[in-house]
């Protein structure tokens, strides 16, 4: 073969534009009802700020649970409902009843403006000032 009919061995063919091959578009999701989402939600407070509290990382509290910590993540995010049988698990891995998670209503349980003060001023004092606050309130 000449060097002409190799010729075109070394330029690249023309090329059209590219196009993917199917039409990308969103994934349909799962629309949960905005109970559901609500109830996501509370449950995802509830297991995410008592691991928060003990300074507990996910991973360490996946690998207790069992699970992954993208599984967990999922869960502290409301992004998946936890199953009812990690439930009990997770209340006794953070040490809190299990009423908490299974529908008592938060604003119950919720802090008020005065006792987010007290808790403040409590966290901020010495360990002689907390002794001595607690002695007052607790004879």
């Amino acid at each position: 073969m000449s060097a002409s009919e190799l010729a075109f061995l070394r330029q690249p063919a023309p090329r059209g534009p590219s196009r993917p091959r199917y039409e990308a578009g969103p994934r349909p999701q799962r629309v949960d009802g905005r109970l559901e989402q609500a109830e996501r939600l509370r449950v995802a407070r509830l297991i995410r700020e008592p691991r928060l509290r003990k300074g507990m990382l996910q991973v360490e509290a996946a690998r207790q649970l069992g699970i992954s910590q993208a599984l967990l993540s999922k869960w502290e995010r409301a992004k998946q409902a936890v199953p009812p049988e990690m439930r009990t698990r997770i209340a006794d891995l953070y040490g809190f009843d299990i009423a908490l998670i299974d529908g008592l209503d938060m604003a119950a349980i919720a802090a008020t403006a005065d006792e987010r003060v007290l808790l403040n001023r409590f966290r901020a004092a010495s360990e002689d000032e907390r002794r001595a606050a607690l002695a007052a309130v607790c004879p």
